[in-house]
């Protein structure tokens, strides 16, 4: 199908960073990359995968999410701890000797997410696997990854321990821990859950929407949704979280291979790289940019100046009200965005963020091109491009780029985007599915299951001189967790649903997460050299849980209106305008809280997902040239919403520059 302009460059972003292995161990980030980061990514890339967002030909989002969840796997550690994932992928980092819960827990979140969209139980194993291993150990997990293992690996016992411990996501109405994605996906999937999550959504939406009145664009978002107002904080992490937990209002159940799902699966994915040139970059031409509004708005605030600074607003029931608010945000999030800039990388955003950042954060554009913008080309070869780029020579999100530094949480991040793209059906790579590099994820995350200490469990890095490879992690093995369980969904291969459940089982075992009819405590991991006995136990902010999303949405949108542009979202949504913060994480962050208000069940293979599947994808690596990058050309170059946007604000000096 023609590709739209936001749609390439989300897509671009999200696959330029997939590595030469498709597996997002890109080459860029192979000396600092953790299981963490992978994993990060690998949320994304299923996202995709769930999204039915546009494949790339010779790799699927669910084949680099495979991809990721393979890696990851892999590096499932059992000689320390008795399993789980280290922090860091890679020796020389520092926290490879640390195992901790992000990096588990996105083992756990992928394994779930896969488990889901496949229906491959071994996905919902490995998630089990996780999961269980996190709590032997006293680690924990995350909200939306049990969420999604609920109807994936079956976990559905635990949602509602969960949901009662998480009152500390919440202060007066307005949520200011940013899991609007997950909670929305939770309402979904734990329908028990529904009543009271959706209210979290809808309020919080209306408080992240009024936060984004912020900076000189009047659209900068901030951190606090409870004020009604911009805060004065800003940053990249606001954007987003304002975005999701709009995008949250219309999100509808993830695609499956059974309900509409497109994404071709390689289960393998990861597990055997190969030598492939990038034929699948969707090229952004002059005729993608004729149109755009998102460059109409900029071209406006840029010639006529910002003469008046209001914050944003949402109509929870209104598609058109979310969306209009959520596209300022996106505005404001590409500032952040390095692809689009002469000499800047695709699929990466400026400093301070990192890769994993990037895997995150096109997680979200994915859905608001999906329910959005869906007729923007630019905007899909933008998401494209950038996510296929970072995959990797082997399309597992281990690119050279990254191989000295990715951890097994950063694969496991990019596998939830490329599971994203899976599940939203989002434009294949002709080679290489969303869903295949999802498997490859999958796979080399699995592949890295380490059971020579603590029984088991992914160290949080993949690299031995990484500090962090002799640490495990509720982190990279919840992302393992996660891709399993997507898949698992997705796919309906009961495998996937095993390794969930492996996950899952082990992160209980070893303690990584403890609950109970009352709380539900995460903990961060634990070093291998005490065999995961010793619990890092990273204290929580707890407060009362009585906050709705659409406030939290609200707020950040009316916290978007900061910086020369107008757009640039803070990080407290409370003040119902800018608070002076700003950065990727803030645009990340108040664009995930919008979409929230959104986002619709992820497809699986059953429902809808298109993204071809390779279950052994990532399992088998080697060189491979990026055949599938979306080529940006001149003529795509005339109307282009977001690239212009970005161009001429560099041009005369407009833009303005995170919470996991």
């Amino acid at each position: 199908m023609p590709v739209k302009p936001f749609e390439k460059l989300i897509y671009n972003g999200m696959y330029h960073q997939a590595g030469d292995d498709y597996n997002y161990i890109p080459s860029n980030q192979s000396m600092t990359e953790g299981n963490d980061d992978q994993g990060v990514w690998g949320m994304a890339v299923m996202q995709a995968a769930e999204r039915n967002f546009t494949d790339p030909k010779d790799h699927s989002w669910l084949e680099m999410t495979q991809a990721i969840y393979n890696t990851m796997n892999s590096r499932w550690d059992t000689k320390h701890c008795n399993g789980g994932l280290r922090w860091q992928i890679f020796t020389w980092n520092s926290g490879y000797d640390y195992k901790n819960s992000i990096a588990n827990g996105c083992l756990f979140h992928i394994a779930a997410r896969l488990a889901r969209f496949t229906d491959n139980k071994t996905y919902a194993k490995v998630a089990e696997k996780v999961w269980d291993w996190m709590e032997d150990v006293g680690f924990a997990t995350y909200v939306d990854d049990e969420l999604v293992v609920y109807d994936g690996a079956k976990i559905g016992d635990r949602v509602d321990e969960i949901l009662r411990s998480s009152d500390f996501f919440f202060k007066d109405g307005y949520m200011f821990e940013h899991t609007c994605g997950g909670g929305s996906l939770t309402s979904m999937l734990a329908p028990s859950t529904k009543d009271t999550i959706d209210k979290w959504i809808q309020k919080s939406a209306q408080g992240a929407a009024a936060s984004c009145s912020g900076g000189s664009d009047g659209i900068t978002c901030g951190a606090d949704w409870t004020k009604g107002s911009w805060d004065d904080l800003y940053g990249l992490g606001e954007q987003m979280s304002a975005l999701e937990v709009m995008m949250a209002l219309l999100v509808e159940p993830p695609l499956s291979t059974e309900t509409g799902g497109t994404s071709k699966s390689n289960v393998n994915a990861g597990t055997d790289t190969h030598d492939e040139t990038n034929k699948n970059e969707i090229t952004i031409g002059s005729k993608d940019k004729a149109g755009a509004g998102v460059l109409t708005a900029i071209v406006l605030a840029v010639v006529t100046g910002v003469t008046e600074v209001l914050a944003l607003s949402i109509d929870i029931d209104d598609t058109d009200s979310i969306c209009e608010a959520a596209r300022d945000v996106v505005i404001g999030e590409f500032n952040y965005y390095e692809g689009t800039k002469y000499g800047g990388t695709v699929g990466m955003f400026s400093s301070p963020y990192y890769w994993w950042n990037a895997g995150e954060a096109f997680g979200g554009l994915i859905d608001y091109y999906t329910y959005c913008d869906s007729d923007n080309s630019t905007l899909e070869k933008l998401i494209y491009n950038g996510m296929y780029h970072q995959a990797g020579d082997d399309y597992n999100y281990i690119p050279s780029n990254q191989s000295m530094t990715e951890g097994n949480d950063d694969q496991g991040v990019w596998g939830m985007a490329t599971m994203q793209a899976v599940e939203r059906n989002f434009t294949n790579p002709k080679d290489h599915s969303w869903l295949e590099m999802t498997q490859a994820i999958y796979n080399t995350m699995n592949a890295r299951w380490d059971t020579t200490y603590c029984d088991g469990g992914l160290r949080w890095q993949i690299f031995t001189w990484n500090s962090g490879y002799n640490y495990k992690n509720s982190i990279a093995n919840g992302c393992l967790f996660h891709l399993a369980a997507r898949l698992a969904r997705y796919t309906d291969n009961k495998t996937y649903a095993k390794v969930a459940e492996k996950v899952w089982n082990w992160m209980e075992g070893v303690g990584f997460f403890e609950y109970n009819n009352v709380t539900f405590d995460i903990y961060d991991g634990a070093k291998i050299s005490n065999n995961c006995s010793d619990i890092t136990k990273t204290p929580s902010t707890k407060d009362t849980i009585s906050t709705w999303i659409d406030t939290s949405a609200q707020g950040a949108a009316s916290s978007c209106s900061g910086g020369t542009d107008g757009i640039t979202c803070g990080e407290d949504w409370s003040k119902g305008s800018w608070d002076g913060v700003y950065g990727l994480g803030e645009q990340m962050s108040a664009l995930e809280v919008m979409m929230a208000l959104i986002v619709k069940t992820p497809l699986t293979a059953d429902t809808g997902g298109s993204s071809k599947s390779n279950v052994n994808a990532g399992t088998n690596t080697g060189s491979e040239e990026n055949k599938n990058e979306i080529k940006v050309t001149s003529q795509d170059k005339a109307g282009a919403g977001v690239l212009a946007a970005v161009v001429l604000l560099i041009i005369t000096g407009g833009a303005i520059w995170m919470l996991f």
